[in-house]
């Protein structure tokens, strides 16, 4: 009798700890990670990280984390974004709400979503040179880069396509 109560018990943790494990496995990750807990190899969002180098500041951290893998993303294309480059600017992209759920990002960075590209000749080729700005659009991107410091500084990510 005690061992057919330690099978059904036994049973019983099984299935309720593979009930568990299965829930979790269907909840969606946070986007918002600690930098110093990930090293390279690891996945955020499906993303591979690739390189991170922060250090502590204030409460939380400044450096740069850089992924691997395209996302799909909605927002407005700037083709000539003066923020860092003066009066010819570079293009960049505001995140939409919906999709800044997307990329991945600090614990604390409470900045816009927005990235400028480090392939801007291929962007602004493929938005055309007369469409500076455009509303609702929708991209793909690799090797999203955060950048954070308390200074002016932005992420930044490879163009891939325009989804049409």
């Amino acid at each position: 009798m005690k061992k057919w109560l330690f099978v059904v018990g036994l049973n019983s943790a099984l299935l309720i700890g593979g009930c568990v494990a299965s829930s979790e496995s269907s909840t969606p990750q946070s986007h918002v990670f600690n930098p110093s807990q990930v090293e390279t190899g690891d996945r955020i969002l499906g993303l591979e990280v690739t390189s991170v180098d922060v250090s502590p500041y204030l409460e939380g951290y400044t450096g740069t984390a850089k992924f691997k893998g395209e996302v799909t993303l909605s927002g407005k294309f700037v083709a000539n974004d003066s923020h860092f480059e003066g009066a010819t600017g570079v293009p960049c992209f505001y995140v939409d709400e919906t999709s800044a759920t997307q990329l991945p990002r600090f614990v604390g960075d409470e900045r816009i979503s927005w990235f400028c590209f480090d392939n801007p000749e291929v962007a602004k080729t493929a938005f055309s040179e007369n469409n500076l700005v455009q509303e609702n659009a929708k991209i793909v991107i690799d090797n999203y880069q955060i950048v954070y410091a308390p200074s002016d500084v932005v992420n930044q990510a490879t163009f891939k396509r325009i989804v049409e």
